[in-house]
């Protein structure tokens, strides 16, 4: 092993957190996923780069047991969670699935037994007997009343000098037993408690009564150690993907729970390595639970698969050849990153159909870092003849599309990447349309007076077009005229 791996880690991963620091909203929150062997310098990096007052807390992600010959087993691995800043977190809940398959439950046992109640407890507490992993954390509720499920909480309060006054039981007419430190909830709400169905009377007077906690008021809490088997995860992207072509893979459904937490409407989950995509999925999966509209950027380096053979382990080497052969089986090139994309693409395949030009919700858009798509026309007078000079009539590089030109014209002006694109026909002539009317560009040849004002009365906030689009030196000349003419407003922009 490189004998500098600490330092190289170290210099990897600070300046990707300092610069997801500054990506996040006033209320945006990071999860680093970190095992043993770096989670004391991630903390203390953190603290420098986030401060020690917005550190959340440490998940603990407890997973299968590990089989290997070692001295301990490990079966954890850790989310550590940090804020941009805490002080405008609010207490995290969240929506939970485990309580929607009780209430499911409960609403078919009622219409199974109609009003009666005991009938509907009955069956459901057996079904819950048999339901434990299910609904892990909320099996608790079992009782029924006639407003819906509820479990016992309690009564006492927590210090002494909690609120003491009579609560006459309905039966027997006497005083109820006070708890040792009295109620937690004063005279007058406990009072309405009572009118309102929301207390648990015992046979008589000597049982302590019991506030009734609803099933339909309960919320998921975010608690330091979450328990999942990690081997679901792993069945759940080889069903979808293929066996054993990614190691250990991230459970969405861990994932999508933090992320319900967390997210609204338009938020962005921003993930600096990707991996196999898991991220995505989850985001997908908390839209979908959650009723909101969240998006995701995923960012991973194209690994070449083939070079990675070479280091290592040999069970690395086997998932790698197994990921190779995968990638042959789709046409696609031997890296990382495409593994990532095929899950996607899959994941989004039966939601809705989308493409480039045509996005929808759950669309998706792949984008590869590369460098301008205009040649470099710097040159140096001494060694440049006049010939040269008509080498540059064109200054787009040869091997980029028009699709390459609009997205550099698209972020140059403000438009985000995931903007509505239309793409249409004008006198001939391909059109982008962007955002509804933000862009229109036009990077085809020949280009007439007639298109460039049929596009000015679109009346665009900017006009891009290619310099060497206009088809003589007339068009451009009355190109910006004709803008005057019509769309005053409009910017424009020769490329």
């Amino acid at each position: 092993m490189n004998g500098r791996f600490h330092t190289d880690w170290l210099n990897m991963i600070y300046p990707r957190l300092k610069v997801a620091r500054d990506f996040l909203s006033e209320d945006g929150v990071i999860f680093i996923s970190i095992d043993d062997n770096e989670l004391y310098s991630t903390k203390l990096i953190c603290d420098e780069l986030f401060g020690s007052s917005n550190f959340l807390g440490n998940l603990v992600i407890q997973t299968a047991t590990d089989n290997n010959p070692t001295q301990v087993k490990v079966e954890h691995e850790y989310i550590i969670c940090y804020a941009k800043n805490k002080v405008v977190q609010q207490p995290w809940s969240a929506r939970s699935e485990k309580i929607e398959i009780i209430m499911k439950k409960y609403e078919s046992l009622k219409r199974k037994y109609g009003s009666d109640v005991g009938a509907i407890q009955q069956e459901l507490r057996a079904w819950i007997r048999t339901s434990k992993n299910e609904i892990e954390g909320f099996a608790h509720y079992d009782n029924v009343d006639e407003k819906g499920v509820f479990h016992d909480g309690d009564i006492a309060n927590t210090t002494a000098n909690g609120y003491r006054f009579e609560v006459i039981h309905p039966k027997t007419g006497r005083p109820c037993k006070i708890p040792p430190k009295g109620f937690r909830f004063p005279e007058e709400s406990l009072r309405k408690m009572i009118a309102d169905g929301d207390i648990m009377f015992g046979e008589d007077e000597t049982t302590l009564i019991k506030p009734k906690k609803r099933l339909e008021n309960a919320k998921d809490v975010l608690r330091s150690v979450i328990y999942e088997d990690g081997r679901s995860s792993t069945k759940a992207f080889e069903a979808l993907m293929g066996k054993d072509i990614f190691q250990n893979p991230k459970s969405p459904t861990v994932l999508s729970r933090l992320f319900g937490f967390v997210l609204k409407d338009e938020d962005i989950v921003l993930d600096f390595f990707s991996g196999s995509g898991t991220t995505a999925e989850a985001v997908l999966m908390c839209n979908e639970f959650n009723e909101i509209d969240a998006k995701f950027i995923l960012i991973q380096l194209p690994v070449d698969l083939d070079e990675s053979m070479a280091g290592a382990t040999k069970k690395a080497k086997q998932t790698t050849l197994n990921a190779i052969k995968f990638l042959d089986s789709i046409g696609k090139p031997h890296n990382l990153a495409e593994i990532g994309k095929e899950r996607i693409h899959r994941l989004i395949k039966d939601r809705e159909c989308v493409n480039l030009f045509n996005q929808k919700k759950n669309g998706c858009r792949m984008f590869k870092l590369a460098t301008s798509n205009m040649r470099d026309v710097e040159l140096i007078p001494e060694k440049t003849s006049q010939g040269d000079l008509f080498s540059l009539s064109n200054n787009v590089k040869t091997d980029r599309t028009a699709e390459d030109l609009l997205f550099q014209v698209m972020l140059s002006l403000g438009a985000t990447l995931d903007c509505l694109i239309e793409r249409k026909k004008i006198g001939g002539k391909e059109i982008f349309k962007v955002d509804e009317g933000y862009i229109l560009a036009c990077f085809d040849c020949d280009v007439t007076d007639e298109v460039i004002e049929s596009m000015a009365k679109e009346q665009p906030r900017f006009i891009v077009i290619r310099d060497a689009c206009f088809k003589n030196d007339s068009v451009a000349d009355n190109f910006e005229q004709i803008f005057k003419t019509y769309a005053p407003n409009t910017v424009c922009k020769v490329i």
